[in-house]
């Protein structure tokens, strides 16, 4: 089981279709990005002579070239490791000694001093030549076969205070989330896009999957970035658009419509990472209608813990609306989730604890981190760290300040 296999399914089905925009113009089609990932495989293994497993740093903004490599790294059976392009100096270097890069990709000038830690000749840049003749040579790999548990995809999280932690995340886990997508965010088909306006060193490269699942056009922003005026040109351009944004971008683009009272239309969804407040939550629905949809999860079951429903953010009749709306929804299909006190005993509707969770999305553990991990996933349940507290209906509520986190994991879209 290798999850490049969903890409390899769509230019199968769609060669044709347009795979990754940049701006308004076409990148690559699905079967031309799957003959680049296929090229950049080949040279992983026979150049480079990487071996299963190697891990592969992923130092970029979003860009086009993001998406060939994560699929190049998938397809040769390596590991990917993002690191969000604003990170600098030391905690940049931990990262990659921590993580025994074999390899690492950055932008122009990106890895700077900390190239050191990896070496000249294992650091290729996008805008170099060199990558050109990676991406577009003439040798293909064949798709590595993995087991449903190698790793493929080590997030670190940790903050800027503490010593970083490798979130292992499988083949397994990353399928799940895909499906969960489908089950519990958003029905998605051929004809529409992912615009990636979150970091794709994070949720929204992630979210890549379900899209390539349902070959759907990504979309990356020629400014790599998040701007309202942006996101509603490309919207109305590429048709039936989902963003995955955090609560401070929906209240900036919140801000943005009320000002200019656009045509969104063909908006089609809009993935909330993490809780609005009732104040906010409430004039979302009033600006954006029936767009807008709220997921949780931290990096270690990314963005698979609950979910709160379009059909629930706008059902205004229902007697306990209010409550709900504050909520971060109900559990994800493939997973259960449970609050329990210091102890870990089961507490009941009303009474806030800890949320903790086991499925299919849950991490391995943490990488080289086997006391960490123990503490973790004790009695085989994710411990989160987050405090919350479920309702009658089940539905859950995070108390305390939205960015607390026992996993650290406070960079992360929730």
């Amino acid at each position: 089981m290798n999850i490049a296999q969903l890409l390899v399914r769509a230019a199968r089905v769609f060669p044709h279709r347009v795979a990754i925009a940049r701006g308004f113009a076409s990148h690559a089609t699905y079967g031309e990005l799957a003959r680049r990932a296929a090229a950049i495989a080949h040279t992983f293994t026979s150049a480079l002579r990487l071996q299963p497993g190697d891990r592969v740093v992923l130092y970029l903004p979003n860009c086009p070239e993001y998406l060939e490599v994560l699929a190049g790294i998938w397809w040769a059976g390596l590991t990917a490791v993002p690191v969000n392009a604003a990170l600098q100096g030391q905690q940049l270097t931990t990262l990659l000694e921590d993580s025994q890069a074999a390899l690492c990709f950055t932008a122009a000038g990106g890895v700077q001093a900390s190239v050191a830690a990896i070496g000249e000749a294992r650091t290729i840049d996008i805008a170099s030549s060199r990558y050109q003749q990676i991406a577009r040579s003439v040798g293909e790999a064949s798709i590595a076969w993995n087991v449903p548990d190698d790793l493929a995809w080590l997030f670190y999280t940790g903050g800027t205070t503490a010593q970083p932690k490798g979130v292992m995340l499988s083949h397994r886990n990353l399928l799940a989330m895909t499906l969960c997508y489908f089950a519990d965010v958003d029905a998605i088909g051929a004809e529409t896009c992912m615009i990636h306006t979150a970091p794709m060193s994070h949720g929204s490269g992630l979210y890549a999957l379900p899209h390539f699942t349902a070959a759907s056009t990504q979309v990356i922003p020629e400014s790599g970035a998040f701007d309202p005026a942006e996101v509603r040109a490309l919207a109305t351009h590429w048709r039936n658009a989902t963003m995955l944004a955090d609560p401070t971008m929906i209240r900036q683009f919140v801000a943005a419509l009320r000002v200019t009272q656009p045509d969104i239309a063909q908006l089609k969804t809009i993935v909330c990472g993490g809780p609005l407040n009732h104040p906010d939550a409430q004039e979302a629905r009033s600006v954006l209608g029936p767009r807008l949809v709220q997921i949780y999860g931290p990096a270690e079951c990314p963005m698979t813990v609950t979910a709160l429903s379009r059909f629930n953010l706008n059902d205004t009749k229902h007697p306990r609306y209010h409550a709900r709306i504050a909520s971060v929804g109900v559990p994800q299909s493939a997973v259960e989730v449970r609050i329990v006190d210091h102890e870990d005993r089961l507490s009941p509707p009303g009474q806030a604890g800890e949320i903790v969770v086991r499925g299919e999305p849950a991490m391995r553990g943490y990488w080289m981190n086997a006391r960490a991990t123990a503490k973790a996933l004790k009695g085989g349940w994710l411990h989160t760290g987050d405090t919350g507290v479920f309702d009658a209906d089940g539905f859950l509520t995070l108390v305390g300040p939205e960015e607390t986190t026992g996993s650290g994991q406070d960079t992360y879209p929730r």
